[in-house]
């Protein structure tokens, strides 16, 4: 089990973290890196449960 870092390390950590080297990503890892922003800012659509709930009215094609 771990064990909560005092302060010092913690501040240790932060600083080795802030002067450390990033590679550059490669072709792979910036198309996977776009994708993935794509799914976080994708909307997404209410359930009719939820909408319901907050008193949205859903268009007819929600319905089951």
């Amino acid at each position: 089990m771990a064990r909560k870092l005092n302060y010092h390390e913690a501040r240790a950590f932060v600083e080795a973290v802030e002067k450390a080297e990033v590679p550059p990503l490669g072709p792979e890892e910036e198309v996977l890196l776009e994708q993935l922003r794509a799914k976080r800012d994708a909307a997404m659509a209410l359930s009719p449960e939820l909408g319901a709930w907050f008193g949205f009215e859903l268009p007819g094609w929600f319905e089951r």
